[in-house]
């Protein structure tokens, strides 16, 4: 239409230009001249419509939907016909500004979209209480001034009720040992604020009642601090069904008091020896007078988790353990997600990342000891963060390996990189272990909880003397620097059944000119099995096995000299003597 204008108007302009340049005619210069202003208004309405008004004119016929964000970030839709008219409508009825009455750039505008089929318009919307002060800016930064009822219409959604102060139902912050937790109102609360001339509001929406928990021990203070300090409130804390602490305030002047008063003599009442779940119950009140904008009773509902330290449950004292031989200590009062470690204070005593399982009550970790600690007793502490809360001592024996010089040269004489990748491998596959009790039906025997692993390769006789070997020099290796020996090797005649030692899933099947075929079984509780060097592998990935049931057979592939199989055991990343499990078994 703007276009239409101009040209009409440019043609009027020249017409009138030549005509008078005519000398036959009837009427005085003069008229004429009246006759081409005349004509020119229209150019001069459309120049200030385009200055002032807002051209683009959305139409709700081409909408499909209409989306809100908040400047708190949440996000509403709109596919409803009258919402769409009211919004074409906001935009097609508002003014270009040069300058609001007010300074926008501090604030956090709403971003309303305008969604078609084809393409998408946003506009920020920087709204306010006053509807003579509603403006949004469009995405050529152009800012717009609100039609005042327009704005009265917007001001309705729920969407912009923050525009107001103290619309926000007050939230409480309880504190204890450095942690906060901001606890939402509950259901039962009511909550009014002043919007316009009258009072509005209601309970709040559901995305607020998320109750929160804070956890405490014995030590620790509780301290209660509110967003808008009310004029009465009450902490009411039951264990069960039994009311545990009372307080209720009314006359002081400010939060730290609030928290002080309401939990003061809270620390005495839990004297728990296990963790403890605790109902803690708010109730305040903001009473309505004329000076204040808001009035209303909330109540707060939250867990405070009373919380008895972790600790060892058994411990390995008294127990002396070898290099490359693992334990498990039983833990007690384990929180969900609690993450714990065992550090030794002598940094010669090097333990792998703790992992907790869980069967049954039972919570427990294993204490796999690398093949390169040095004999002597060990003072281990177990860590939550910084803090120490249990310790044991543990004696590590000195066990002689023998040693042994390869001569043989296997393929390429080039396997480094191989053998580095494929410990490497392993490693992350311990790391993804199935947190599950896969091998339960190795249970051995009708008393106890003793797990039995069977050997590989039925009849053949393992070299136990192979596991923690010391090569001195290997010809296969570039580098050939000293290596222990990490597994051990079963010997016997090619294509003989190699089955599994425990039940589990396949974790990965593979070959290399290190391993040959090799397949790795995944026990759960960070626990592998790895068999290498077969002729031929039987099962595949992600298949389930039952403990003796055949996974391949024995070869020479790979890094080999005789036919058989090159079988480990690792526990969270540590390899640990395989032939432990399938002589003395793993017991509870």
């Amino acid at each position: 239409m703007y276009n239409i204008f101009v040209l009409v108007s440019f043609d009027v302009i020249i017409y009138t230009y030549f005509f008078l340049k005519g000398t036959d005619t009837m009427l005085k210069k003069s008229t004429y001249i009246f006759l081409s202003v005349l004509l020119c208004i229209p150019l001069i309405l459309v120049i200030y419509f385009s200055v002032s008004v807002n051209t683009e004119k959305p139409s709700a016929d081409l909408l499909v939907e209409i989306t809100i964000d908040d400047p708190n970030g949440k996000r509403s839709f709109f596919d409803d016909r009258d919402s769409h008219e009211l919004f074409a409508n906001v935009v097609g009825n508002a003014f270009k500004v040069s300058a609001p009455s007010r300074d926008l750039s501090a604030e956090t505008p709403a971003v309303v979209t305008h969604i078609e089929k084809e393409q998408r318009y946003s506009y920020n919307y920087y709204m306010s209480s006053n509807p003579e002060e509603c403006y949004f800016t469009n995405t050529r930064g152009e800012t717009y001034q609100l039609d005042s009822d327009d704005a009265k219409d917007l001001l309705s959604f729920e969407e912009f009720i923050y525009v107001y102060d103290n619309y926000a139902v007050p939230t409480v912050t309880l504190s204890a040992n450095g942690k906060d937790e901001t606890v939402h109102a509950s259901a039962f609360s009511e909550w009014f604020f002043l919007k316009g001339e009258e009072f509005a509001g209601g309970i709040p929406s559901s995305e607020e009642q998320y109750s929160g928990s804070i956890m405490v021990s014995a030590e620790d203070d509780v301290t209660a601090n509110f967003s808008i300090m009310p004029d009465r409130c009450s902490v009411t804390v039951f264990n069960g069904n039994s009311q545990i602490h009372y307080a209720d305030w009314a006359s002081y002047n400010d939060t730290a008091e609030i928290g002080e008063k309401l939990f003061s003599d809270l620390a005495s009442k839990m004297a728990f020896t296990a963790d403890t779940r605790l109902i803690c119950e708010i109730n305040a009140e903001w009473l309505e007078t004329e000076d204040k904008t808001y009035y209303g009773n909330v109540t707060y509902t939250t867990d405070i988790l009373f919380d008895v330290p972790a600790g060892c449950d058994s411990t390995p004292v008294d127990k002396k353990l070898s290099p490359g031989e693992f334990t498990f200590i039983k833990l007690h009062n384990v929180n969900a997600g609690e993450v714990l470690n065992f550090v030794p204070e002598d940094d010669k005593f090097v333990l792998p990342e703790t992992k907790i399982h869980k069967i049954g009550d039972m919570t427990f970790c294993y204490l796999p000891i690398p093949l390169t600690t040095p004999a002597g007793t060990y003072k281990v502490n177990l860590m939550s963060g910084d803090t120490a809360i249990d310790s044991f001592t543990i004696g590590i024996n000195s066990k002689t390996f023998g040693t042994a010089t390869v001569t043989n040269h296997f393929g390429s004489g080039a396997l480094d990189v191989t053998k580095k990748e494929f410990e490497e491998l392993l490693v992350t596959l311990c790391n993804k272990s199935e947190e599950a009790h896969l091998w339960s039906d190795a249970k051995s025997g009708t008393t106890g909880n003793k797990y039995v692993f069977v050997n590989p390769v039925t009849g053949s006789n393992p070299s136990t003397s192979y596991f923690g070997t010391k090569v001195e020099d290997d010809p296969n290796l570039v580098q050939s620097l000293p290596y222990l020996r990490t597994s051990m090797f079963i010997e016997a005649a090619a294509g003989k059944n190699v089955n599994a030692t425990a039940s589990g899933k396949i974790a990965a099947v593979g070959e290399n000119n290190y391993s040959g075929k090799y397949v790795v079984i995944d026990h759960g509780f960070g626990m592998i099995s790895v068999y290498e060097n077969l002729s031929e592998v039987s099962v595949a990935m992600g298949d389930a096995v039952k403990i003796g049931s055949p996974i391949g057979k024995t070869g020479k592939t790979g890094y080999a000299s005789k036919d058989g199989t090159r079988f480990s055991i690792m526990i969270d990343g540590v390899f640990v003597n395989p032939f432990t499990n399938y002589r003395y078994g793993i017991s509870y």
